[in-house]
């Protein structure tokens, strides 16, 4: 499945702690200059991670914080 940036539409991928197109984490028409992923219900929408409740937060890989997201918590949307 692939994700695609909310603002630029190119393809991205997590790459560790961010979301990357083409091997670029800078996307120049994002208001904070980083990738943001289409709504998918499944991926983080700051980092690409796959995510899933667990009671009161959405962890990823078992843990429950986002480098990437200005709140420091995964999001869906």
């Amino acid at each position: 499945m692939s994700l695609n940036c909310k603002y630029c539409g190119k393809e991205v991928k997590n790459s560790g702690t961010r979301l990357v197109a083409n091997g670029n984490s800078y996307c120049n028409v994002s208001p904070t200059k980083a990738h943001v992923a289409v709504l998918d219900g499944e991926h983080c929408i700051y980092c690409g991670k796959e995510v899933k409740n667990s009671g009161t937060r959405l962890v990823a890989n078992g843990n429950s914080y986002c480098n990437v997201s200005p709140t420091k918590k995964h999001l869906l949307g």
